[in-house]
């Protein structure tokens, strides 16, 4: 056997700069992806902290008039709707809201006993109505 009757595989240039141009297309197609996803992660911690910071805001002011519930008793109402807050009384139960949010409002329930105040409930309600879209048809019944 020459020289001549064997054969060499040579790689040329070409196919090395073709792999590299795919190489450098892939680590920029995932530096995109990665760069879209922190973006979205950042958004959503942006809603977030807002949303938790309206609340404890909310929680604060509910507190706030907890404290003066039970220090001025069967007075609160009138001084307390000066504050923005209205009370509303059934009884020994007094009931008042806080708005969180356009969307959110906390809603307290409390029952002034000899003792003092007693907390029946401290609940988040979503305020804003929410109607389904009906345009989106999932199943076709008239097959069946």
């Amino acid at each position: 056997m020459t020289v001549k009757d064997r054969q060499e595989y040579r790689v040329g240039t070409g196919a090395s700069l073709m792999l590299m141009i795919v190489v450098v297309l892939m680590l920029a197609v995932l530096g995109m992806l990665a760069f879209s996803s922190a973006q979205a992660g950042r958004r959503q911690t942006d809603r977030h902290v807002g949303s938790v910071t309206a609340y404890y805001a909310a929680d604060a002011q509910a507190e706030r008039v907890l404290a003066q519930l039970d220090a001025l008793g069967e007075d609160a109402a009138a001084q307390l709707a000066v504050d923005g807050i209205s009370l509303a009384r059934d009884g020994d139960v007094w009931t008042y809201a806080v708005r969180v949010d356009d969307q959110r409002e906390l809603c307290v329930r409390v029952r002034l006993t000899e003792e003092g105040v007693q907390v029946e409930s401290w609940q988040v309600v979503r305020t804003d109505d929410w109607s389904p879209d009906g345009s989106l048809q999932l199943l076709d019944a008239v097959g069946f």
